[in-house]
């Protein structure tokens, strides 16, 4: 693998239903060459998913691989997963951030029960046992930019990641 920067990376993390697919999106609205990696549709792919610790590993394993590529062939790469874990972000930017221009670690936050009830109207919802762990055991990154799903519409959220992006690459 080359030491030669490519695209640059956003990572989002948060709750399931905090907002960050719809941002991501935005994003993806945003940047002309871009890649949004979503661990929902990973997961997705599992026959029948049960969000052990051992099928997450496996989920931001295979989110993180598919954001390597994506940046070795110059693209942007939007990361989207829950990473309840700063062992998790860390290994992700730890692969990525070397291959990238610049990156970023987003928080997407948004009160729980909000979260809760976006994730319940989803057709891949997180099941409640799943989703209350989740939440419980979140562990907000430190450093991250905070965006409020509540607070920003996800237009004025993509801009602002977008801006702060910018400074980072000065």
């Amino acid at each position: 693998m080359s030491n030669s920067r490519h695209g640059r990376l956003i990572l989002l993390c948060g709750i399931p239903g905090s907002g960050k697919t719809t941002i991501g999106k935005e994003l993806g609205g945003k940047i002309k060459r871009c890649v949004h990696v979503q661990t929902d549709v990973i997961r997705a792919m599992v026959a029948s998913p049960d969000y052990s610790a051992s099928e997450s590993r496996f989920v931001y394993e295979a989110a993180t691989t598919v954001g390597e590529v994506a940046l070795l062939h110059g693209y942007d790469v939007v990361l989207d997963a829950t990473f309840p874990r700063e062992e998790f972000r860390r290994e992700a930017v730890s692969r990525l951030g070397e291959l990238s221009e610049a990156w970023i670690v987003v928080w997407v936050s948004c009160d729980p029960l909000l979260a809760y009830r976006k994730n319940s109207q989803r057709s891949e919802k997180v099941p409640l046992v799943s989703f209350l762990r989740l939440w419980r055991n979140f562990d907000p990154p430190k450093g991250a930019l905070e965006i409020d799903s509540e607070k920003l519409r996800p237009g004025e959220a993509a801009d602002k990641i977008l801006g702060e992006l910018a400074k980072l690459e000065g």
